[in-house]
């Protein structure tokens, strides 16, 4: 059992903390999608690799004074653990370059839309590696968000080719990491925070030698107009710090409620941070069909979290009548 669902587990949790959990992941969630958006569109900051890195490194530290603390306390690993964990953290970095590089790319809406049709591939991973089957409505709801996603890919009018190429990148790197984090989770036994650790305390150095090596960003970043603009750095702060503070969030959440209601909050979070970005940056050309698969993209997430919260429903009130 990991520290956090321990530390929740040790006392009663009151429906104030349950609601706070709740809105603290949902408002984080959408704000480091916005603040990054706003870091490339608004500012015209295009340096994705040095935000990323910016944010490993702020993660690490935030990590390391926060150590003591239940929520990121860190299981000691044996070299075979960090071993059998390598390539899960390699599609892990992999998943969170290739997201930033599409956001970069694209507008939020289709961002958002194109990345919710991960659980599309998940479930093919989770069927030939576990021999599990998705029930006829499940089912049915996942074809809808990638109906969705195609209807709205097809009316989007600032069509970015690269932006849709690393977004598909993005939904197989993060249908890998997930399979993956579960296999390592089950053969190893370490906590969501250990694992947080290991993969930013890895992934750190690869992006570093990326970012110096493999592209000209860190010459070019000192040659960008507005690096000494307060509005500009607050701007980039908050966005690189919000990385651990999503996955600390998710943590808090899935331990005081449940994956489930971590799963349904994500769904209602996508729904206001599709509705705010058509609006936001100006960059969305409306037409039909495109808020047409807006539209079927999200309702295919909402039925896809309210037919597991139905099947799920049953076994909580027997377990809370036992």
């Amino acid at each position: 059992m990991t520290a956090i669902v321990a530390d929740a587990m040790d006392r009663p949790v009151s429906k104030l903390e349950s609601i706070a959990t709740c809105v603290a992941y949902g408002t984080v969630s959408i704000s480091i999608t916005l603040f990054n958006k706003a870091v490339f569109s608004v500012y015209n900051f295009n340096f994705p690799n040095i935000v990323l890195l910016l944010q490993l490194f702020i993660s690490l530290v935030l990590l390391q004074v926060l150590r003591k603390n239940p929520l990121v306390r860190r299981d000691q690993t044996t070299a075979e653990q960090r071993r059998n964990a390598t390539p899960m953290m390699l599609f892990w970095i992999a998943y969170v370059v290739s997201g930033v590089y599409a956001l970069q790319h694209l507008n939020v809406p289709m961002f958002n839309v194109i990345r919710r049709t991960s659980v599309l591939p998940v479930l093919v991973g989770e069927y030939l590696i576990y021999n599990r089957v998705p029930s006829l409505p499940s089912g049915g709801a996942i074809a809808l968000m990638v109906a969705g996603a195609w209807v709205a890919g097809i009316g989007d009018m600032d069509y970015n080719a690269l932006g849709y190429f690393w977004a598909v990148v993005c939904v197989i790197c993060t249908c890998a990491y997930l399979l993956l984090l579960k296999r390592v989770k089950e053969s190893s036994g370490l906590s969501d925070a250990t694992l947080l650790w290991l993969n930013n305390m890895y992934s750190f150095p690869l992006m570093l030698l990326w970012t110096c090596g493999g592209t000209n960003e860190c010459v070019d970043v000192w040659s960008y107009p507005r690096l000494s603009e307060p509005s500009f750095i607050g701007f980039l702060l908050v966005s690189a710090s919000q990385a651990l503070l999503l996955n600390l969030a998710i943590y808090r959440c899935t331990a005081v409620n449940s994956a489930l209601a971590t799963t349904i909050v994500g769904n209602v979070k996508d729904v206001l941070l599709t509705t705010v970005g058509l609006f936001l940056f100006g960059d969305v050309t409306f037409n039909r069909t495109n808020l047409a698969g807006l539209g079927l993209g999200l309702a295919g997430g909402i039925s896809y979290s309210v037919i597991n919260l139905m099947k799920r429903m049953p076994k909580t009130t027997s377990k809370a009548t036992n």
